[in-house]
């Protein structure tokens, strides 16, 4: 997400809810400016739009970095995965590890997860059972 899609946000946040840093002075907006930039840049402008929309549906009170956060990692990955967490590299481990080991074969939401992970997806791939799946999701 650029500096500017991150002050749209702002922009947005600051018109649904007037009282949100009502009292800052310049420097510190600059500050809150980048600092949530940096917060929300793993994400692109479109997922946080849409978390910011359904916060406003739900909540009268300006969001919190961690909200939108929150948000975003539900709306985007209902199994609480999230790209890049250790966690869904280690399960995703694990199922590669079943599926070679027992044969048995993978839902199609757990190959998508996998095929984040360049060198398990490779390992699935030289599983017979799995070749299938895999190219048609890739």
């Amino acid at each position: 997400m650029t500096i500017d899609e991150t002050r749209k946000l702002l922009a947005v946040i600051k018109t649904a809810y007037p009282e949100f840093n009502k009292e800052l002075q310049y420097a510190e907006h600059k500050s809150a400016l980048k600092l949530w930039h940096k917060m929300l840049a793993p994400y692109n402008y479109d997922e946080c739009d849409t978390a910011l929309a359904l916060h406003i549906k739900k909540c009268k009170f300006a969001p919190k970095i961690s909200e939108i956060h929150d948000i975003v990692k539900v709306t985007d990955d209902p199994f609480s995965f999230k790209k890049g967490d250790d966690g869904d590299e280690w399960q995703c481990r694990s199922w590669v590890n079943i599926s070679e080991n027992l044969g048995i074969p993978l839902e199609q939401w757990q190959i998508v997860l996998i095929n984040r992970h360049s060198h398990l997806r490779q390992r699935l791939m030289e599983t017979p059972s799995q070749q299938k799946l895999l190219n048609a999701n890739h």
